[in-house]
């Protein structure tokens, strides 16, 4: 996914670097927030839209806020 926007108007750009598993996602506002995987895809550091960094070198099992759309009820459009 290179794009994702909601019907109540969130929207999000997303960039990969597979190599270095590295995920950012960049709003409307231009804030960034950057995932960073392990070997098992998990995520072991990030750092959100505000700049606030989680420690490395750490398993974390937490899925990044910028899926919180789905748990919400709001109609979701992506393309590719």
């Amino acid at each position: 996914m290179v794009e994702h926007w909601t019907s109540d108007g969130l929207h999000f750009h997303f960039r990969y670097d597979f190599k270095a598993r590295i995920s950012w996602a960049t709003d409307v506002l231009g804030r960034e927030l950057e995932v960073q995987y392990n070997a098992d895809h998990r995520v072991f550091a990030s750092r959100d839209y505000g700049g606030e960094r989680s420690p490395g070198g750490r398993d974390r099992c937490a899925e990044p806020d910028h899926h919180a759309g789905a748990q919400t009820g709001r109609q979701m459009v992506t393309s590719r």
